[in-house]
């Protein structure tokens, strides 16, 4: 089966964006366009479950606290706070952005 024509221009847009620090815009229009094509309805902008599965990514407790802990956060230790989320969402779209997170090219 052909990748879809949106699928296509992700990919492309990715493919040139590696490498190279990715503007707000740009990490924008790549993640809108891959939410585009998710099969569930994401919110990634303000929750950090849905930026991660729309990263491809575990979004249980359990992963969220430890890729908290990874990026360095210092804030409360405490599961699930509305902080430690907040603080985690900024943290991966600048680490997309930097390139360290990769965007996947589909959902």
């Amino acid at each position: 089966m052909e990748m879809p024509l949106v699928g296509k221009l992700v990919s492309a847009l990715i493919s040139f964006l590696r490498g190279s620090l990715m503007s707000p815009t740009q990490v924008e229009v790549a993640l809108n366009t891959l939410a585009m094509e998710h099969r569930e309805r994401l919110d990634w902008r303000v929750s950090v479950v849905d930026l991660l599965k729309l990263l491809n990514r575990d979004s249980s407790l359990a992963a969220r606290k430890e890729l908290a802990l990874e990026f360095g956060y210092t804030g409360s230790a405490k599961d699930g706070s509305a902080a430690k989320n907040t603080w985690l969402h900024r943290e991966l779209l600048r680490r997309v952005a930097e390139g360290t997170i990769a965007i996947p090219a589909h959902s």
